[in-house]
């Protein structure tokens, strides 16, 4: 018996010793760690949405150096919507196309165009500088918009008109009365979404019937006065409103950055370094 016993005893401390439990705690359990992959990659997209962000940033920097103190144009500051971003410069309120003008930098019609309205309109087409645009696109999804408002009521045949003789105008009588023709030699010819409704209309040659096509032309035409770069998307809309009364007879120009608020991580980072950069420029 006594010899069974201590057999026992020393399979027990073999057994023990082999397993490494004799006198000892088990070992902890590590936590789990984010693969390094997956923290090289948040950190590269936190650190490419603050580059974007700067760039970003110039784009809007530059405009507000062109825009200037030209009251008769609005800088808006940039704004979120939806995932976007958006910069735009418009017209002022105060300011308009004058009636059935569509063209300011068109020979025919130049001459036309109050100073300050021309300046106004010259200001707004140019705001945004292709160069700028051609390298934020190359960072991130870029989409121009060129917008041009007109009235919502009825387009008339006139007996007479106006055009450009050189530096001075000239009116044309027509008898019988007839609708303003556009060629599109002028502005081109463009698809041209109208405001509100997502109707989508051809801008081609014809008669200027209907204001939604002078409202399209007068967005063809703002983008026509500085061509934005060939391989950003754009896109052409007409608004058709009455402001307190008045047909408002506006331009403008949008730049929206898709998608940049889909991460809320890459926003904050592409948002802290957009805001610095501009403080950094003033």
């Amino acid at each position: 018996m006594l010899r069974f016993l201590l057999g026992l005893a020393v399979i027990d401390a073999t057994v023990i010793a082999g397993f490494g439990l004799a006198g000892r705690a088990p070992a902890p359990v590590a936590a789990p760690t984010a693969p390094v992959a997956a923290v090289d990659a948040g950190a590269r997209k936190t650190g490419d949405a603050a580059v974007l962000g700067k760039r970003f940033a110039a784009v809007y920097a530059g405009a507000r150096r062109r825009v200037g103190k030209n009251k008769r144009v609005v800088l808006a500051a940039a704004r979120r919507v939806g995932d976007d971003v958006e910069l735009r410069a418009s017209l002022a309120k105060m300011t308009g196309f004058p009636p059935s003008l569509y063209c300011f930098h068109c020979a025919t019609q130049r001459c036309l165009f109050p100073e300050p309205t021309l300046a106004a309109l010259e200001a707004v087409a140019s705001a945004f500088a292709a160069d700028d645009i051609k390298e934020l696109a190359k960072l991130g999804t870029v989409l121009l918009t060129y917008v041009g408002g007109a009235s919502a009521g009825p387009v008339v045949p006139k007996s007479d008109s106006q055009v450009c003789d050189g530096p001075l105008p000239r009116i044309d009588v027509r008898v019988p009365p007839a609708y303003d023709v556009y060629a599109t030699e002028t502005c081109g010819a463009r698809a041209c979404e109208i405001g509100g409704s997502g109707e989508q209309i051809d801008v081609a040659a014809g008669a200027i019937d209907d204001n939604k096509k002078l409202a399209c032309l007068r967005a063809l035409c703002t983008g026509a006065a500085a061509p934005p770069p060939a391989d950003v998307p754009v896109k052409y809309l007409g608004e058709l409103a009455y402001e307190h009364g008045d047909a408002y007879r506006g331009a403008e120009m949008v730049v929206t950055l898709r998608g940049v608020g889909a991460d809320r991580e890459a926003y904050a980072a592409f948002w802290a370094s957009f805001t610095q950069a501009l403080e950094e420029d003033k």
